[in-house]
């Protein structure tokens, strides 16, 4: 993945379509990666500006990229995308302040949109989003999951989609 001028990464450079989703996830794994080698602090502000700029008024996120399609028609309101970033922002103690504005807007449309979701895999990763800020809300999504999950002796899983015991893509772990 490269960065562009705008701050956001892709993998083909100036001339590909920019990701949010692919921002977030090198913005967060270099964080990361910042204790075992070295990486350029430059990079950080310009991929949080890029996204905080493609964030709507309720939290959601324009992109043009396949991911985003995917993630949003797949699981529905784009909450995988928007609970993502939140959790890349969470993760990043250094701009977590900067980005308070952009972590609370993530959160508000997750608390106001999972409730509706059918998807275990959304709720899932937006109760992670919201249990790391320590959100009230989160307990509850959690207990759902828990409510729901399929038991046996040796594991817990999930079908994608909550109450669909046939569903084509398997069970989700």
């Amino acid at each position: 993945a490269r960065q562009k001028s705008d701050g956001s990464f892709n993998m083909w450079g100036e001339t590909g379509a920019s990701s949010v989703w692919l921002t977030a996830y090198v913005a967060k794994l270099l964080f990361h990666a910042r204790d075992f080698i070295p990486v350029d602090d430059v990079i950080f502000p310009k991929a949080m500006k890029f996204i905080k700029s493609k964030q709507l008024r309720d939290g959601d996120f324009i992109s043009q990229t396949h991911d985003y399609y995917y993630m949003k028609t797949k699981s529905q309101l784009g909450i995988p995308l928007v609970a993502f970033v939140a959790i890349a922002f969470l993760e990043n103690r250094e701009y977590k302040a900067d980005s308070k504005e952009t972590i609370d807007k993530c959160l508000n449309y997750l608390s106001s949109k999972v409730s509706k979701m059918d998807d275990n895999f959304a709720i899932a990763i937006a109760a992670y989003a919201l249990a790391l800020d320590e959100r009230p809300e989160a307990e509850g999504f959690i207990s759902d999951l828990k409510e729901s999950a399929i038991r046996t002796d040796e594991q817990w899983y999930w079908y994608r989609e909550k109450n669909n015991f046939t569903s084509a893509d398997g069970p989700s772990i």
